[in-house]
């Protein structure tokens, strides 16, 4: 009789065993399942640019928005392009804060500045068009600048190809500057 109540016993404990490795094993593949949903999930941010801070500007894990993409093309030709011989050293020096610093780039940095400092040159760049391609964006635009104490100022139709590459982090760095030749458009 005794061996009976055993086995029932042992029966019951088997079953109850059972019963609760299939809640541990439906609750470990839960766990897993909710960590890979939050381990790749789109992070989003928004960020007020420091010369517009009524503006929002969206940016995900994913990569760079198209909106992202142009906000920046802006401010990079407008810090570039829109110069005097007073404000060259701030602004080239803030575009080489958020660039690569590969050797195009400061090439182009450097021509600029002597361009500038040489000729003595006031000038302002009016975007007129956004292209955003693969790893970089073309801004086509009215460039106008008045040479030394000249008051007429040489207008010119220009387009420039901006490149950019991930820094650590995921920031976005400025990594070349390129002017896009009539003949040579995309």
């Amino acid at each position: 009789m005794r061996q009976i109540f055993k086995a029932e016993g042992l029966k019951e404990i088997t079953k109850t065993n059972k019963i609760l490795l299939g809640g541990i094993s439906a609750l470990s593949v839960s766990c897993l399942l909710l960590s890979c949903a939050v381990f790749f999930k789109e992070e989003r941010w928004s960020l007020v640019p420091t010369h517009s801070p009524g503006t929002r500007i969206e940016v995900s894990s994913r990569g760079f928005s198209e909106h992202y993409l142009r906000e920046w093309a802006d401010w990079v030709m407008q810090t570039l392009m829109t110069v005097s011989v007073d404000t060259v050293d701030r602004q080239l020096g803030e575009l080489r804060a958020v660039s690569s610093q590969s050797r195009g780039l400061l090439a182009f940095l450097k021509a600029q500045e002597d361009f500038v400092r040489g000729s003595r040159v006031e000038s302002v760049f009016f975007p007129k068009k956004f292209e955003v391609e693969s790893g970089g964006v073309v801004v086509r635009g009215s460039f106008r600048y008045w040479l030394g104490t000249s008051e007429k100022p040489v207008n010119q139709d220009k387009s420039y190809r901006l490149l950019y590459k991930r820094g650590p982090g995921g920031l976005l760095l400025l990594d070349q500057v390129k002017e896009v030749k009539k003949g040579e458009e995309t």
